[in-house]
């Protein structure tokens, strides 16, 4: 669950602002990304540096499109563990 919410929240994030999201998101420990996403290590440390990245490049802006990107996964799955500024409102 954790590849398609990562997954989703780049796809988001590269709407937004283009190809910079992959190039940040493969500057990410443990995350692998050709065709498709790939993940080694821990799911939520990933997911974490996922986020500093693009709060690197774009600011606080970066969890707005974030959470538009996990928005329905984390509703299907809301036991999902995940950073709690994917969650606040």
């Amino acid at each position: 669950m954790y590849k398609k919410l990562i997954e989703s929240i780049i796809n988001q994030t590269e709407r937004i602002i283009g190809p910079v999201a992959i190039m940040q998101a493969k500057k990410v420990n443990g995350l692998r990304i050709t065709t498709r996403v790939a993940i080694k290590g821990d799911p939520q440390k990933i997911l974490k540096e996922l986020l500093k990245n693009y709060r690197l490049i774009i600011g606080d802006s970066a969890l707005t499109i974030a959470k538009k990107g996990a928005e329905s996964i984390l509703k299907n799955n809301p036991k999902l563990k995940v950073p709690n500024e994917l969650r606040q409102k």
